[in-house]
C-alpha cells in the first residue's frame, strides 16, 4: 500500500503503489479495533510474543462480532454468547457455544458418541464409519484448500543429510523426476488415507482462486522401472541414501505418509534416513532450511489465491517472498511471471499468467505434489457446520435443531 487516507466515520481510501487486484482479499484480514477501547486500555501498539511483550488486547476482548466472549478458562472450556447488537443479520439460530478442547482422538469422538459434544471439527479418518453407523451423527467431509507435497534442497552444492558427496543429486533434474515417479500417490491414498484425499498434479489446490485446472493432473505416471533408469542415468545406479524431513503432528496421516513413501523410494534404491518429529521442531528446521528431502504444505491462505502459494514456496527465497521456499528452488523465468499475476487486472488474462507460472514450476519438478488433505467433521443429526475447503468453522452460519 502506498497509503490509506480517511475520508468520514466509515470510509477510507486505499491508495496502492500498483494495481493490485488481491487488495479486497487482503483487507478481509485486517481487523477493525476500537480507537477509544485502545486507546483507554493502553493497546494502541501491537504486541510482540517473540519478545513476550503483551497488550491489554491479548487477554481482552473488543469488537463488534455475531459472538461475544462470555468466559474462558485456558485449555479447559471458551463459552460464547450471541450479540444482539450485531450489525448484520443472523443467518444462525444460536444462543451459547460452548468449546471444549480434547487432545485425544479418542476421548473426542468418545465424547461426541455419548451426546457429550454436539458436535467436532477434527475428526480422526480411523472413526468415520463408527461415527456414520451410529445413526444420530453425521460425518462431512471435504477437500481442503491445503496441498501436501514434498520439497527438495535444490541449492547447496552437497546436502546436508546425505551418502553422496561432494555434489547434490536434487539438483539434476532426472533425480527429481526420479522420485515423482516412485511415489504412488494413489497407492498413499487406498493405504493410508483410507480412499479420502484427492491426489495432486500441482502444489495449487483446484479450489483456489486463478488455479489452472488443466493441470491438475500427474506430470508422470507412477513407475519404479522409469525411475529406476533416471537414477541411473544421472550417475545413481544403486541410489543413494537421503534424510527425509516430516511432522508427526501438522497434516493428516503426515507421520503414515512419510512411512509409506519411504517404503515406496526404498524400492527403487533411495533410502531413507528417516528425521520424523513435533511440528515445532519442524517447523525450526524449515525457518533454517535444516533440510534435504522434506514435507510441507500450502492451502493459498489467507488470500485464498494461487498466487499466494507460488509466492510463498517456488519464488526465489529472499526477506520478501519465499518464505516457505526451504528447498531453495530458482528459476529466473518463474520470477518474472510473479510481478505480472500480482498486477493483472483481468481475471482471464491473470489466471492464464499463473497457468505459465504454474507449467514452469511443474517442468522444473520444484515440488513433488501428493494431494489435498480432507477435512472431516461431525455433528448430531440437525446441526448444520457449513463446511468450507479453508477448514474455518463460522458460527454464524450454523444451524441447530
Amino acid at each position: 500500500m502506498k497509503d490509506v487516507r480517511k475520508v468520514d466515520a466509515f470510509t477510507v481510501d486505499v491508495e496502492t503503489k500498483a494495481p493490485f487486484p488481491l487488495l479486497a482479499n487482503e483487507l478481509l484480514n485486517l481487523t477493525i479495533m476500537s480507537k477509544a477501547w485502545c486507546e483507554a486500555n493502553n493497546a494502541k501498539e501491537a504486541s510482540d510474543l517473540k519478545e513476550k511483550k503483551e497488550n491489554h488486547a491479548n487477554r481482552n476482548t473488543n469488537g463488534t462480532g455475531p459472538f461475544m466472549l462470555k468466559s474462558r478458562e485456558i485449555d479447559v472450556k471458551t463459552v460464547m454468547v450471541a450479540n444482539p447488537t450485531w450489525w448484520d443479520k443472523p443467518k444462525h439460530n444460536l444462543t451459547e457455544v460452548n468449546f471444549t478442547p480434547i487432545k485425544s482422538d479418542a476421548t473426542r469422538t468418545s465424547s461426541l458418541l455419548s451426546g457429550a459434544l454436539d458436535a467436532t471439527v477434527n475428526v480422526p479418518l480411523q472413526d468415520v464409519q463408527r461415527i456414520n453407523s451410529s445413526g444420530a451423527f453425521s460425518v462431512v467431509q471435504g477437500p481442503e484448500l491445503r496441498t501436501i507435497f514434498l520439497g527438495m534442497d535444490q541449492f547447496r552444492d552437497e546436502l546436508l543429510y546425505s551418502d553422496v558427496k561432494g555434489k547434490n543429486p536434487f539438483k539434476d533434474l532426472r533425480v527429481r523426476k526420479a522420485l515423482y515417479q516412485a511415489i504412488d500417490v494413489e497407492g498413499i491414498k487406498r493405504s493410508v488415507m483410507r480412499g479420502v484425499s484427492w491426489p495432486a498434479g500441482m502444489t495449487v489446490a483446484p479450489a483456489l482462486n486463478g488455479a489452472p485446472l488443466g493441470q491438475n493432473t500427474r506430470l508422470l505416471p507412477f513407475n519404479p522401472d522409469a525411475s529406476k533408469k533416471l537414477l541411473a542415468e544421472a550417475g545413481y545406479p544403486d541410489g543413494f541414501t537421503v534424510g527425509l524431513q516430516c511432522p508427526n503432528d501438522r497434516y493428516v496421516y503426515d507421520e503414515q505418509i512419510c512411512l509409506a513413501i519411504i517404503s515406496m523410494l526404498g524400492r527403487v534404491g533411495i533410502k531413507i534416513t528417516p528425521q520424523i518429529e513435533p511440528v515445532a521442531k519442524w517447523n525450526i528446521r524449515l525457518n533454517a532450511q535444516d533440510v534435504s528431502l522434506y514435507m510441507i504444505g500450502h492451502a493459498g491462505l489467507p488470500m485464498a489465491d494461487a498466487y499466494a502459494v507460488l509466492f510463498d514456496t517456488a519464488a526465489t527465497r529472499s526477506k520478501t517472498q519465499g518464505g516457505l521456499n526451504s528447498g531453495g528452488y530458482s528459476n529466473p523465468a518463474f520470477d518474472a511471471m510473479l510481478p505480472k499475476i500480482a498486477s493483472e487486472l483481468d481475471p482471464a488474462k491473470r489466471k492464464a499468467l499463473i497457468g505459465e507460472a504454474v507449467a514452469i514450476e511443474r517442468a522444473d519438478i520444484a515440488y513433488i505434489p501428493l494431494h489435498q488433505q480432507p477435512i472431516t467433521w461431525a455433528s448430531k443429526k440437525g446441526v448444520e457446520l457449513r463446511q468450507a475447503p479453508d477448514n474455518q468453522l463460522r458460527l454464524w452460519l450454523v444451524t441447530a435443531p
